[in-house]
């Protein structure tokens, strides 16, 4: 009762202050809670300015004080366009907070708002068998914790979150295994749409989508992948999760997009400290869906951010389009060992760092099946790292086998082929220094059934910005039709010893 009085009284007296500033106060600052962010331990608002007349000139405060009126944490801007969204973690269950915004005016500290709320009250919810997981479809906001190792065999597995899963996930180190999923939705994963939650601290193992005998087929868009089908806010995290001996096999009619990967789909939020061992996609399409397949995560949105992974993967990719299928005749397709396709990021320091991956693609076939009324323009990117990529990256170690299958006969010249395979990736699109890449080792076999303008390369084939360093210790190989192409494009390097930066490259390294 004591601590509810001091913020009171706190409240009472900062919005004093804020009334006495006002009139000479020109800007204002309004709050907005992200729906399903505030949580027994943390929060998440995005903070609005309105200062038509330039009034804020200085550094903006922003603290967070406790129930007593100690300040906690303190953070300053040097102007409101680096203010957007406020997050706080760790902190206390049924506690109340105060956030103080202000600048400064001729010396004097003006409060421009504040903010007060309390933390929900710590209800964790244990798991302990199929039946208790499934459940959790009732409660998108809880705070589960598995208690043990669950066994799916023979139970009906559908996503407990469809929907937006908001509430935390901690697996205390436990394993789910043995889950089948057969029917496709638009999110497909053991947790499907993930909004703002957390996943943490979890094995998964034999985990499948479909089989090689019966595919899952879907006719509709999808975001599909073993762990998150969808990760759709900087909010989330998935860390510290194994996934071994898992596969999806998925057949697409979809003319509008697949995105697909091992552990996410889409991913918009933070993924770290993850091992994939000797999993597996397979992903025919039969239209021409833009299609962003990746080892890791299919496609990485701008606010993603991705750390220290161990990525041991095989992705098969088949196109076999149907003419009676297509409304028009443009084809998107990029393929990654990592990711089909990374867009710029939000901060400008790398965010895809410490990724140590041994990768196979291979492009069954690529079949555009073309008609005599086609038109339009047809993308392939297929890069050992990334299909494409707007920003920078370091610390990767790749080994890497790609093959390419190309039996498409182009009898129309009214389209466009753009068709490129990369040791490292077709695109990157970034001012910033890529430091700290190597390809330990790679190898492009391309089979052409009918002639192609292909363009491979095992160094970047388009760098619009700037011209990167790239390195090797074994070197690459590229066969076209089994003749050898030789390039000299990667910095040879005699040993490893001091070249990685990132500690858990390091000791993976170390352990090899």
């Amino acid at each position: 009762m004591k601590k509810f009085i001091k913020l009171t009284l706190l409240i009472i007296f900062f919005s004093v202050l804020i009334g006495c500033s006002s009139p000479k106060r020109k800007a204002e600052v309004s709050f907005e809670l992200v729906e399903g962010s505030l949580k027994n331990d943390t929060i998440a608002l995005n903070v609005i300015f309105s200062d038509p007349d330039n009034y804020i000139s200085e550094k903006i405060y922003i603290k967070l004080l406790d129930q007593d009126g100690n300040e906690l944490e303190s953070r300053n801007y040097n102007s409101i366009d680096d203010i957007s969204l406020l997050v706080y973690n760790e902190l206390l269950s049924e506690t109340s907070y105060l956030i103080l915004v202000s600048t400064s005016l001729n010396g004097d500290e003006i409060v421009l708002n504040s903010y007060t709320f309390t933390t929900k009250k710590d209800l964790n919810i244990k798991i302990y068998d199929a039946e208790d997981f499934l459940q959790m479809s009732q409660d998108r906001n809880g705070n589960y914790i598995l208690m043990n190792d669950i066994d799916f065999s023979g139970v009906q597995f559908t996503s407990p979150f469809t929907s937006a899963f908001n509430g935390t996930f901690n697996g205390q180190g436990y394993t789910l295994k043995n889950i089948e999923m057969t029917t496709s939705y638009l999110y497909n994963g053991v947790f499907g749409y993930v909004a703002s939650g957390t996943i943490r601290d979890l094995k998964l193992e034999n985990i499948s989508i479909g089989t090689n005998e019966d595919p899952v087929i879907t006719s509709s868009s999808t975001k599909t992948a073993i762990l998150v089908g969808y990760q759709s806010t900087s909010l989330s995290t998935i860390e510290n999760i194994t996934i071994t001996s898992s596969q999806i096999y998925l057949e697409s009619l979809s003319q509008t997009f697949i995105y697909s990967g091992i552990i996410a789909g889409e991913s918009r939020g933070l993924i770290r400290d993850i091992e994939v061992i000797d999993s597996y996609v397979y992903l025919k399409s039969s239209s021409n869906a833009v299609v962003k397949l990746g080892g890791a995560v299919g496609y990485i949105n701008e606010s993603s951010e991705i750390y220290d992974i161990k990525i041991e993967s095989k992705i098969d990719f088949q196109l076999d389009s149907e003419i009676s299928n297509r409304d028009n005749h443009d084809f998107n397709i990029y393929i990654g060992g990592i990711s089909g396709d990374v867009e710029p990021a939000l901060k400008k320091s790398s965010s895809i760092s410490g990724i140590y991956l041994t990768s196979e693609i291979n492009v069954l076939s690529l079949n555009f099946n073309y008609d005599e009324t086609d038109y339009g323009t047809h993308t392939v990117l297929i890069g050992g790292l990334f299909g494409s990529i707007d920003r920078n990256f370091d610390n990767i170690y790749s080994v890497s086998e790609i093959e390419f299958n190309y039996n498409s006969e182009n009898k129309d010249n009214t389209v466009k082929e753009y068709i490129s395979v990369s040791a490292i990736a077709v695109s990157v699109n970034t001012y910033n220094e890529i430091s700290n890449v190597l390809i330990y080792s790679s190898s492009i076999n391309i089979q052409l059934t009918f002639e192609a303008d292909i363009e491979v390369s095992e160094y970047v084939i388009n760098s619009p910005l700037k011209r990167h360093e790239f390195f090797t210790f074994q070197g690459s190989s590229i066969l076209i039709d089994g003749i050898e192409k030789k390039e000299d494009l990667l910095i040879k390097i005699d040993s490893l010893d001091g070249f990685f930066t990132n500690d858990f490259i390091v000791q993976l390294i170390n352990l090899d």
